[in-house]
C-alpha cells in the first residue's frame, strides 16, 4: 500500500499499536437455530478510531462459510460486538474477516502513530482504502447442535408436486421431494421458515421422535436428544406415545406462530 496500514503485526504504525479480532466467547446455539459469539475488534489506534468516530472511517466484518459459499458484511463498533447468525447458512466452521476502510478521501493522511518514514510524506487515501486490516479467525461450529439443522431436502423427481417422503435411516433427516416443490420449500424456508413449521416440520419431527433411540449413534439423533434436553424432556416411552405434543412444544406451538406472524403481516 502506498499510505500506512495497521496490521497485527507490521511496521506501519507505531510498536504497540494493531488491530486484532478476538474471541471473547466462543460460538454458542440457541434453540430456534442461531449462533451467537461475542467478538472483540481490538482496535489500538486512536488515530484510526478518530477516523471512525467521525464518519471518515468504518469498520467491517466479513463472515464467510467455506461449505455453504454464504457470505456476508455487516458494520460494527471497535471493541465487544455480539454477533448474531443464521446456524442454516454454516456448516463446520465460519471465517471472519475484519477491515477498516475509509469512506471518503483523506488528502492529508498523517499522525504522530505512523513509523518515522512517512514523516513530511504527502500521503493522500482514496474513498475505500483499506487502513487497517485484522488477522482472520476460523471457528469450528456444531452444524448439528440443532435438530433443524439436521434437515435436509433432498430430490426425488418420482414424487407428485408437495408429496415428499421422511427419511430417518442416515445421519441427516432427509425430506425427498420432487425439483419444483424442493424449490418452492427452500424458498419458504429461507424468506418464511415457520410457515413450513405446521405441516412439514411437524410431520417430520414426529416421525423422527418416534424413531429415536437412547443409543442412536445418528448425527440427528444427537441434535435432537440436545434439543430434548434444552425443553427438560427425557427420552421414554411415553416420549414416543406423546410425540405430537413434545414436537408442538419444541416448535413453540407452530400453528399459534404463524397465525401470530400473519396477523404481524
Amino acid at each position: 500500500m502506498p499510505h500506512p496500514v495497521l496490521l497485527p503485526i507490521g511496521t506501519d504504525y507505531k510498536e504497540g499499536l494493531s488491530f486484532e479480532i478476538k474471541i471473547e466467547k466462543e460460538p454458542t446455539h440457541t434453540l430456534d437455530g442461531t449462533i451467537v459469539m461475542t467478538v472483540n475488534f481490538d482496535l489500538k489506534s486512536k488515530f484510526i478510531e478518530n477516523l471512525i468516530k467521525k464518519g471518515k472511517a468504518k469498520l467491517y466484518v466479513v463472515i464467510k462459510c467455506v461449505k455453504t459459499n454464504s457470505r456476508r458484511m455487516l458494520v460494527k463498533n471497535v471493541g465487544v460486538n455480539e454477533i448474531s447468525l443464521p446456524l442454516s447458512e454454516y456448516f463446520d466452521s465460519i471465517t471472519l474477516s475484519s477491515y477498516v476502510t475509509t469512506t471518503a478521501p483523506i488528502s492529508k493522511f498523517e499522525s504522530s502513530e505512523h513509523h518515522h518514514e512517512f514523516s513530511n510524506v504527502n500521503v493522500s487515501v482514496p474513498t475505500g482504502a483499506i487502513l487497517a486490516r485484522a488477522s482472520d479467525k476460523i471457528l469450528k461450529i456444531d452444524s448439528l447442535q440443532t435438530i433443524k439443522a439436521a434437515i435436509r431436502f433432498s430430490t426425488e423427481n418420482s414424487l407428485k408436486d408437495w408429496e415428499y417422503i421422511v427419511d430417518v435411516t442416515g445421519d441427516y433427516i432427509n425430506i425427498f421431494m420432487n425439483a419444483d416443490t424442493r424449490r418452492e420449500a427452500n424458498y419458504v424456508r429461507h424468506s418464511n421458515d415457520k410457515a413450513l413449521f405446521p405441516s412439514l416440520y411437524t410431520v417430520t419431527l414426529i416421525q423422527a421422535i418416534q424413531s429415536i433411540e437412547e443409543k442412536s449413534n445418528k448425527k440427528w439423533a444427537d441434535a435432537l436428544k440436545k434439543t430434548l434436553e434444552g425443553y427438560g424432556i427425557k427420552i421414554n416411552d411415553d416420549l414416543k406415545k406423546d410425540a405430537y405434543k413434545h414436537v408442538q412444544k419444541l416448535l413453540k406451538y407452530p400453528s399459534m406462530s404463524v397465525q401470530e406472524s400473519n396477523d404481524s403481516d
